[in-house]
């Protein structure tokens, strides 16, 4: 755009469903700056996108005065979400922004890349959207949760999960040791992420996928954990280190104040002897070429910890979920093509019971 009229934006770059079903906004801010010595008036801002995976959308500003600005905030935009839901390879494209008004005729793009379904953007931008991909409502987790049941009650005598009610960090480290035997009953194999996929982003295995596929990296093994731990109302933690991620959990039931810590000396000192707060694991001890035990895998990610200079992030899980960032919901083929399976239709508010008849509360004939 011409110098004398200027936009400020703020946006995302990467746009996958998730970002629609937590309602991020795409267009965070947008600023109006006139820098010349004529006044505009009735100035009609156009933004469209190709392709077209969001609607576009037209604003009219009134009056842009000489030499001032119009802040028009966050930009309310809506998602195609059948183009999304049908990706299965990352898009480029580019947002077009156009000013118009009396002697006014300006325009600009944007590049921005549209991801599939599957695929989390990396933690450059937003990076507490990676908690979307835990998915513990997915009918295949409830299934390896049937049989984690059954390992735990090999383990203790009771196949219940349990949570955190019985408050001794022991017992919470007994039903994760169950969920990590369920995992590595799949027998997957494990494979390596790209460099720096963790950074600019990844395809996310889901447990359908790793199911059927076989093949799992560190992050489709860790958010499976989280999936699983998550439906017995555990408090798992991911981990991501420069070219790496490790599993974890809170051992008392507690959750950091922000979703996303930067600090690891946040979970190293919680991890030490004697403190029974956080407990990580080695996701890839449980694939089928490595198979180590539970033990194994927490004194391997504990050495890990040992040197945090590959640290990046910690991500909480249930903190997540607590600021609104849902699960994704569960995708399937239909005819061909790619939907989303149907919700379950009960009222989320509750439903009241019909009224009972009490003696004495109304005359009897």
């Amino acid at each position: 755009m011409e110098d004398n009229v200027r936009v400020s934006l703020d946006y995302l770059a990467k746009i996958n469903y998730a970002v629609y079903e937590n309602s991020l906004s795409v267009l965070r801010h947008l600023h109006i700056e006139n820098h010349s010595d004529i006044e505009r008036l009735e100035v009609v801002l156009n933004i469209s996108f190709q392709p077209e995976f969001i609607k576009p959308y037209s604003v009219t500003i009134p009056n842009l005065p000489a030499g001032k600005s119009v802040d028009l905030g966050q930009i309310p935009l809506e998602l195609i979400t059948e183009f999304i839901l049908s990706l299965t390879e990352t898009v480029r494209g580019e947002m077009i922004l156009e000013l118009t008004a009396q002697d006014l005729n300006q325009k600009s793009t944007h590049p921005l890349e549209v991801l599939p379904f599957d695929q989390w953007g990396g933690y450059q931008d937003s990076p507490e959207i990676l908690a979307a991909f835990s998915t513990p409502h997915h009918p295949d987790v409830t299934n390896r949760l049937v049989r984690a049941g059954e390992i735990l009650k090999n383990l203790t005598g009771r196949g219940a999960f349990s949570g955190y009610l019985a408050k001794d960090p022991n017992q919470v480290l007994r039903q994760v040791s169950a969920i990590y035997s369920a995992i590595a009953e799949l027998q997957l194999n494990s494979v390596p992420a790209l460099p720096g996929t963790s950074e600019t982003g990844q395809r996310i295995r889901l447990v359908d996928e790793l199911i059927d596929k076989g093949f799992a990296t560190a992050l489709d093994l860790t958010m499976l954990f989280c999936a699983m731990a998550e439906a017995v109302g555990l408090h798992p933690l991911v981990i991501l280190l420069e070219g790496h991620t490790l599993p974890g959990v809170w051992l008392n039931g507690d959750l950091f104040p922000e979703t996303i810590n930067y600090d690891s000396t946040a979970i190293t000192k919680r991890m030490a002897k004697g403190m029974n707060q956080i407990a990580l694991f080695e996701a890839t001890l449980l694939t089928k070429r490595e198979h180590c035990d539970f033990n194994q895998a927490l004194e391997s990610a504990a050495q890990r910890m040992e040197t945090t200079d590959q640290f990046v992030l910690s991500l909480d899980i249930f903190r997540a979920r607590n600021l609104g960032i849902r699960p994704l919901p569960v995708r399937v083929q239909d005819q061909g093509r790619y939907v989303l399976a149907p919700r379950l239709s009960f009222d989320e508010q509750g439903v009241l019971p019909k009224e009972l008849l009490i003696p004495g509360s109304e005359t009897l004939p």
